[in-house]
């Protein structure tokens, strides 16, 4: 049995406002060493699934098109960066979202059939955000703590949510790659 570790998104499109924010931080932290996001993978993870059976892959695919089909399209906007820690120290980069009140209950929402399947799921609260990089050697937090304060509360822009998708990621050394398994629309309004 082939397993494949998988995971539940939202796809998003890096606006200009967001790259143009990325070549900042890029050229900020050119002596640390960062894995910043590809354009062609770019998320908002709903749900974290692992090694997934085939059997499980076809539950999950049943369970995202009954889910979608209750949950309007809308949009959300992307506003401020902020660092999640570990261990005390910043380990990953990323940029927040503001009134995504339909995303948070479409992925409570799915958790419950989820959970019914027998996946093991995250037990924190859900904070939507998108992963702008992963730090593996700050050299110095002085710059990160101006950047941080500089774009706290700038907005970058509306995000369309209108579809749910389901990847496959595969793990190389050069990075992941992601493929869509399925994907479903949200209600339109």
């Amino acid at each position: 049995m082939a397993f494949k570790r998988t995971f539940i998104a939202i796809k998003v499109s890096l606006n200009e406002s967001l790259k143009d924010m990325l070549i900042t931080l890029k050229s900020t932290f050119k002596t640390s060493k960062i894995n910043w996001i590809k354009d062609d993978i770019c998320h908002i993870t709903l749900h974290f699934l692992g090694n997934t059976s085939p059997e499980q892959i076809e539950m999950v695919k049943k369970i995202i098109t009954e889910i979608a089909f209750k949950h309007p399209a809308s949009d959300i906007l992307m506003e401020g960066i902020g660092t999640f820690k570990y261990k005390g120290q910043p380990s990953v980069i990323w940029a927040g979202f503001k009134n995504c009140e339909n995303l948070v209950a479409l992925q409570a929402d799915m958790a419950i059939p989820l959970r019914q399947a027998g996946f093991t799921l995250e037990e924190r609260a859900f904070k939507p955000h998108l992963t702008l990089g992963r730090i593996k050697v700050l050299n110095d937090k002085t710059p990160l703590i101006a950047s941080l304060n500089d774009f706290k509360n700038r907005s970058f822009g509306k995000l369309h949510v209108d579809a749910i998708h389901f990847y496959e990621s595969i793990l190389h050394a050069h990075g992941p790659e992601h493929k869509v398994i399925s994907s479903e629309k949200l209600k339109r309004t």
